[in-house]
This record gives structure tokens, C-alpha cells and sequence, in this order.
């Protein structure tokens, strides 16, 4: 067979191709109540900058990630959470906020690139991250395309409210009925065609 233009091209570009060219898929509907419920701790933070000196390396389409850290402004839900939190990801200069109803049942739009996950913020702006405890440390929510680390308007944005709603209520009817609710009964959507970059 003789290699042509076209078929190199093509060949070129499925060997160049990283996990940003392989789409992110469920097999369950993401539910928002899971997600407050089954998160170990969740914070409205804003982002301060990069904990490392950034290299500028491109990885595909977007810059390398690397840990940001964020200034905790309120917690929640969850205990032990210090006064900052790390993550892995990239600064950007422009908004990212999800334009569904809330409550979201889709991550924001910059997670909407194959990648399972929202992974740029910007700089001063606040968000709403759910978090797992992962070997004692904090861990984004592990949930593909849900709404686990979304851009807030402000310290009162609709999102924000729900949760707290849904998280007080939750804790409310733990009290008065003294049950807790199973940890086998929340479930995330984990299925995904290939693994996130923690």
C-alpha cells in the first residue's frame, strides 16, 4: 500500500493524539444529591495561583497541569479541611460558568472537551469543589462530567444555596432520625472510557 499525503496525515494524527481526543462516556445519570452526599468535604475557595513554577508545557491541546492552590472560604460540609486546598490544573484569563439550571447535572464547559473533567480556573475567581479523602489526602470528587469543581458568580450563586440546602437537610434529618445515611448507597458515576490525570 503506498502511503499517501492523506493516510500519513491521518496516521500522524491518531499516534499524536492523547486523552484529549478519546471522548468521556457514563453508563449512569449524574445526580446532584449523590454528589453532596457522597463527597467526604465540600468548599467555596478561590483560586490563588500556582504552588510550583510553571513550565508552560503544552500537554495537547491545553497546558500541563499543575497543583493551584485555592484559599478556603467556607466549608460546607467535611471536617480536618485546612485554610487552603490544592488541586491539579491551569490558570486561564476567562470565565468558565456553567450556563444549566441548577442543580447542575453537567460539569461546566471546559469539561465538556474529553476530558471528564473541568480542569482550568482562573485566577481570584471562587468555585464550589467536592472533594474525596484518598489515602489522607484531598482528592477531586472522582465523578466524570459532573459538576464537582464549578466557577461561582458569587458567595450566594444558586449553586452554592442548593447545596448548602440539600447538605443541611440531609444533616437535619440525620439527627432527628439518629440513622446515617449507608456509604454503599451513594454511587458515582465512575465508568469512563479511559482514566482522568489526578
Amino acid at each position: 500500500m503506498k502511503l499517501t499525503p492523506a493516510i500519513a496525515t491521518a496516521v500522524l494524527a491518531l499516534t499524536q493524539c492523547s486523552s484529549v481526543c478519546i471522548p468521556c462516556t457514563r453508563d449512569t445519570p449524574i445526580l446532584p444529591v449523590d454528589l453532596v452526599l457522597g463527597s467526604d468535604a465540600i468548599v467555596r475557595a478561590r483560586v490563588d495561583d500556582y504552588t510550583a513554577q510553571v513550565r508552560g508545557r503544552q500537554n495537547g491541546n491545553r497546558p500541563e497541569l499543575r497543583p493551584i492552590r485555592f484559599d478556603v472560604l467556607e466549608v460546607l460540609k467535611g471536617d480536618e479541611v485546612g485554610p487552603s486546598v490544592e488541586l491539579q490544573g491551569y490558570l486561564v484569563q476567562g470565565d468558565d460558568f456553567n450556563e444549566r439550571t441548577v442543580p447542575y447535572d453537567f460539569v461546566r464547559p471546559a469539561g465538556r472537551k474529553g476530558s471528564c473533567f473541568a480542569f482550568q480556573y482562573k485566577r481570584g475567581a471562587e468555585y464550589l469543589i467536592f472533594f474525596l479523602r484518598h489515602k489522607g489526602a484531598w482528592t477531586l470528587y472522582p465523578d466524570p462530567l459532573a459538576p464537582v469543581n464549578e466557577q461561582l458568580r458569587s458567595s450566594d450563586d444558586r449553586w452554592v444555596l442548593w447545596v448548602r440546602a440539600v447538605w443541611e437537610g440531609a444533616a437535619r434529618a440525620t439527627q432527628l432520625t439518629g440513622s446515617k445515611i449507608p456509604a454503599d448507597a451513594i454511587k458515582p458515576g465512575r465508568t469512563m472510557s479511559h482514566s482522568p490525570i489526578w
